[in-house]
């Protein structure tokens, strides 16, 4: 089945991409301006809106205390956000959830997952509330904001009813923040597992990023596990695809950290490449095991996003021993050489690994000339992904199209 998404060409989530979360130059003046926010003297929790992405220099919300209520299905996850303030520094920040009853039953504390939200630095925003962090208590900083982000996973077998009990926000020897909860489950059918059901969720991966945040080495055990862990949250949250760079940096730096290749290219003395796909193989495995269901994405045969033609590719020199660069646009003789021969090896690895028909070559923001010129060299078998604006004459021939806001017709939405 053909996949179509409404959508940008490229998606944040904070517990699943890493950014960047490095301190501004210009410190003192981030120190400047939160001196002129009013934290309050003694420790305050506040609600806020689970659609409100804080700034560093923000405040506590005007909202006072209250209620924590909502409506879920059965097997849903329902989030909540409160943010956290004081004007002194306070230990041993950390939430406790108390069991939410009905008249018959009960939801346990288990249920409840509680996360810190981190914040990373942007070129738009500033510093801004982003990542996810898993520990379960932490230093409040003294004038500075806490978002913390708190989920509920209304369990499959619950019975519908109202369920009521609490959170409570500690810190230090303070008073703790008391808010009470009020879940309605609905008295409807479960929603499905993530892995069956028919949302199609694609959140381009970057392993490069975990390793660079986390300071562990590129494609070592530590970044492997870490890359499970990572997976298994996205897995969680019902990802499909896979996204597998094929040659180094194919978004051209335009995250923080280069994408790094997942394929070795190396050109021998005899000026021909040969091909390693061992990092490439673990990660596709990998995701799978976790529960990813394809297809892979690979990124890809031309730089994106954008009307950008060029396309080069790092690669390691065998008898100068070191990396160098081969430059290349799309369409011209080197390209379609080189592409000659990546194919003529990887197709037969993917047919040998049972990948083959789960595979994409992935495109980014291509204009339709530019896919055109691309298309022309990918092997007819071979299926394509693009994320970027709706042509309508290609559309029968992407299978995974991830069409730019406000998305494609009406009519081809409701295609099979």
């Amino acid at each position: 089945m053909k996949k179509r998404a409404a959508g940008a060409g490229f998606v944040c989530l904070g517990v699943l991409i890493v950014l960047c979360d490095c301190v501004l130059a210009a410190g003192n003046r981030e120190k400047d301006r939160n001196s002129m926010q009013s934290f309050p003297a003694s420790f305050t929790v506040r609600p806020a809106s689970v659609y409100h992405r804080f700034n560093v220099d923000e405040g506590l919300p005007e909202s006072a205390s209250g209620t924590l209520s909502t409506q879920a299905l059965r097997n849903e996850s329902v989030a909540f956000q409160l943010a956290a303030g004081w004007a002194q520094e306070g230990a041993n920040l950390r939430v406790r959830f108390s069991p939410l009853k009905s008249e018959d039953n009960v939801i346990p504390p288990e249920a409840w997952r509680a996360r810190f939200v981190d914040f990373v630095f942007t070129s738009e925003q500033g510093r801004v509330a982003d990542l996810l962090s898993e520990e379960p208590a932490r230093t409040l900083k003294a004038r500075q904001i806490q978002p913390i982000w708190l989920s509920l996973r209304v369990p499959k077998d619950a019975a519908a009813g109202v369920y009521s009990g609490a959170v409570e926000v500690l810190c230090a020897a303070e008073t703790p923040a008391v808010f009470p909860v009020e879940v309605s489950v609905l008295a409807a059918p479960a929603l499905p597992d993530p892995a069956n059901d028919s949302f199609y969720l694609d959140l381009w991966q970057h392993p490069g990023a975990i390793a660079r945040y986390h300071k562990v080495p590129l494609w070592s055990e530590a970044h492997w596990a870490l890359i499970r862990d990572y997976t298994r949250l996205l897995a969680e949250a019902g990802q499909n695809p896979i996204t597998a760079c094929i040659i180094h940096d194919p978004w051209a730096s335009q995250t923080l950290d280069p994408h790094p290749s997942m394929i070795e290219w190396v050109r021998r003395a005899d000026g021909a490449f040969a091909f390693d796909f061992a990092v490439f193989d673990r990660y596709v495995q990998l995701c799978f095991d976790e529960g990813f269901t394809g297809p892979i994405n690979c990124y890809s045969l031309a730089m994106g996003p954008g009307a950008r033609m060029d396309c080069p590719i790092r690669y390691w020199d065998a008898a100068q021993g070191c990396y160098a660069q081969l430059k290349s646009s799309v369409g011209d003789d080197t390209y379609q050489d080189v592409w000659r021969q990546f194919f003529a090896v990887f197709i037969p690895h993917l047919r040998e690994k049972g990948w083959f028909e789960k595979t994409c070559i992935g495109i980014d923001e291509a204009s339709e000339e530019k896919m055109r010129a691309v298309m022309a060299v990918i092997p007819k078998e071979f299926k394509t992904a693009l994320a970027g604006n709706y042509h309508e004459d290609l559309d029968a021939a992407i299978h995974d199209y991830c069409v730019i806001y406000p998305g494609p017709p009406e009519a081809a939405s409701t295609a099979r």
